[in-house]
């Protein structure tokens, strides 16, 4: 009995890949829930200071994947590719995954005391990963994705159009 869910659900994968979407999203929300060591977020730009709370994330994430995958789900038949789609849920799902694994590390200066030290100080201690560069590449994944379901959307609703303009002329 089980294995007919299974194969289900990953039968609906192949033909409808935005149900991922939909389970992340859930997953997202029920994660909201959960505490983690790390709390929170801290993003040091120049001279400003963000703190946002790893809750607050999840939930904006929760909520974004959700209203993506009803996007899909009201517009099922208006869509022009499904290869076009799997792209989309890669390119979505990519950063959010990247978001997940790299969120117990620690972006700043950890175990440090809170004084002012000379940059040299830490020069031998170079992370091996440039995390400046990883972050652009996987953030401009995203911004990939996103122009995709635009474009996927968008040819879907012109060619659409036009086949029920060529029907109401016969």
């Amino acid at each position: 009995m089980p294995n007919r869910y299974v194969n289900y659900f990953i039968g609906n994968i192949k033909t409808r890949p935005y149900v991922l979407l939909g389970f992340a999203g859930f997953l997202m929300g029920i994660r909201s829930f959960i505490p983690s060591r790390a709390s929170s977020l801290d993003i040091n730009m120049h001279d400003m200071y963000f703190v946002v709370a790893n809750v607050s994330l999840y939930r904006f994430f929760a909520i974004i994947l959700l209203f993506l995958w009803s996007v899909y789900l009201a517009a099922n038949r208006l869509i022009l590719s499904r290869r076009l789609t799997l792209f989309h849920v890669l390119f979505t799902l990519t950063p959010l995954i990247f978001f997940l694994i790299m969120q117990n590390h620690t972006w700043g200066m950890d175990g440090v005391s809170r004084r002012y030290y000379a940059v040299d100080a830490f020069e031998a201690q170079k992370p091996l990963l440039n995390f400046a560069g990883v972050f652009i590449t996987v953030m401009l994944s995203l911004f990939i994705g996103q122009v995709i379901f635009i474009v996927n959307l968008a040819w879907g609703v012109i060619k659409s159009f036009r086949q029920r303009q060529v029907v109401k002329k016969l």
